[in-house]
């Protein structure tokens, strides 16, 4: 999209897409995972709280698609921005509630299942725009395709779910839901909206500061970062039912974190060497010349890929342990840290200061997860290593 959309219009269709994730997340809420968890933690079938957190987003669902006009009116003076976050905000919803059926296929372990699900509904989409990119009003078409897919998507995905598990059932929400599940999905909210915040502020700051052009360049920074982000988040897709199932003092459960954490540091670490590199042959090969400043932004973002990649397992296993407390610490002073810096260099670096200000919220989010990672006993640190992350494997903890 970025190559075939002058940077101008890219950055509108940008704009307005980071409103419909902001929305679609106040619905979501990271409700899929925790009905996976659910699930897991219930030998694999399908319970009443499972079944209430489907009701839930569904009602979720109702409550954004009635805000979102008034919303996106209310902070997009332009009228075609506008009226493109509503359509994009009826199309994440419906992708969204297709990842929630692909999130319960997980929680019962049907990993390869759900990974088809998930190709298939990403494939579609891929191919779907590079049709719509060859048309004229390329930006209205876009917003369409990408509402016929999530419509799609949902459709297919509950189909699969009712076929090879059972649909769940839409449940009156009990008095006992709102005691014992709904105090969960509300700290889980504050995570997933935090780290929501968290990847999509720097954007909105930047288009309100240095207009839709940069944001268009910095944005598509970003979103590489978030491209990159997949290896790691489709991990702890399998990861979680795991840690879910698992107890505290599992030898294997401990095995596989040690593995796991591993893997994805060294995947990391290649990807910075290599990216390093080769960041600006790769952005003017894929996306042109036009979008050069894209890659001075992506070579100091890609440094966020080991507290990313890093930072998404210790997320997985804080989250089976329950331990919302650390999670909301740790989304919370990320996003400070990244708002402060924000505040502190734009005004001296431009947009160079929203790509460090990213790096380092990122590193104290992994901060601290670490510290909290290290109270289970599952790496062992050297204290005297900066950020605390670096583990001995094969050590007890000292």
């Amino acid at each position: 999209m970025a190559r075939k959309l002058v940077p101008v219009e890219f950055g509108k269709f940008l704009t307005a897409l980071v409103f419909a994730q902001i929305m679609f997340i106040l619905a979501d809420s990271g409700l899929g995972q925790l009905a996976a968890k659910n699930i897991a933690q219930s030998q694999f079938e399908w319970n009443e709280w499972a079944e209430n957190i489907f009701s839930w987003r569904i009602w979720m669902n109702i409550f954004v698609l009635l805000a979102a006009p008034l919303l996106s009116f209310l902070f997009f003076p332009a009228r075609e921005v506008a009226v493109l976050s509503i359509v994009l905000t009826l199309a994440m919803l419906s992708l969204g509630t297709a990842d929630f059926f692909i999130w319960v296929l997980k929680g019962f372990r049907k990993v390869i299942l759900s990974s088809v699900l998930l190709i298939v509904s990403r494939g579609t989409l891929f191919f779907l725009i590079l049709g719509a990119l060859a048309v004229h009003s390329k930006i209205k078409v876009l917003s369409f395709i990408f509402l016929f897919n999530g419509i799609v998507s949902v459709a297919l995905a509950g189909l699969v779910v009712a076929r090879s598990v059972k649909l769940p059932r839409f449940v009156n929400l009990r008095r006992e839901f709102f005691h014992d599940i709904f105090p969960q999905i509300c700290r889980f909210s504050i995570v997933i909206i935090g780290f929501v915040l968290f990847n999509r502020i720097d954007v909105m700051i930047v288009a309100r500061i240095f207009g839709t052009l940069s944001a268009g360049f910095y944005g598509t920074a970003v979103h590489i970062l978030e491209f990159l982000s997949l290896i790691p988040f489709s991990v702890y897709g399998v990861v979680l039912p795991v840690f879910s199932a698992s107890g505290e003092n599992d030898e294997k459960l401990k095995r596989v974190f040690k593995n796991v954490f591993l893997s994805l540091f060294l995947a990391a670490l290649l990807i910075i060497l290599v990216g390093s590199f080769l960041v600006t042959p790769i952005v003017i090969f894929i996306l042109g010349r036009d979008f050069l400043p894209t890659s001075e932004y992506l070579r100091i973002m890609l440094w966020c890929c080991i507290p990313i990649f890093i930072a998404q397992l210790f997320f997985a296993f804080l989250l089976a342990r329950n331990d919302f407390k650390i999670l909301i610490w740790g989304v919370g002073t990320g996003l400070f840290v990244e708002v402060l810096f924000n505040v502190i260099l734009l005004p001296s670096q431009g947009v160079y200061g929203a790509a460090w200000a990213k790096l380092l919220g990122t590193f104290s989010v992994l901060f601290v997860y670490s510290r909290a990672i290290g109270s289970y006993q599952l790496l062992s640190f050297k204290k005297n290593l900066a950020f605390g992350f670096a583990p001995k494997l094969g050590r007890p903890m000292c």
